[in-house]
């Protein structure tokens, strides 16, 4: 998770306003992914960015609606 987290954030960091990613590949996602998603959306949106979730497996598509995040997070 260090990874996501880490690449996510130099995207912002280096300035990105519109991210997608694609989450077609994913067949694990757990609260501390979750929370990874959270709070790369919150600090994009801070900047006037956005960041949209692209493709998830059903498991995943669930575990956001499960949790509410479908309503906060952008997926498609």
């Amino acid at each position: 998770m260090p990874q996501l987290r880490s690449s996510l954030a130099d995207l912002v960091n280096r300035g990105e306003k519109q991210l997608v990613v694609d989450l077609s590949r994913v067949t694990f996602c757990d609260s501390t992914t979750l929370g990874v998603f959270v709070g790369t959306h919150r600090r994009i949106s801070e900047l006037g960015g956005s960041i949209e979730f692209h493709a998830p497996p059903d498991a995943v598509r669930n575990l956001l609606f499960v949790s509410g995040l479908d309503q906060v997070l952008h997926v498609s």
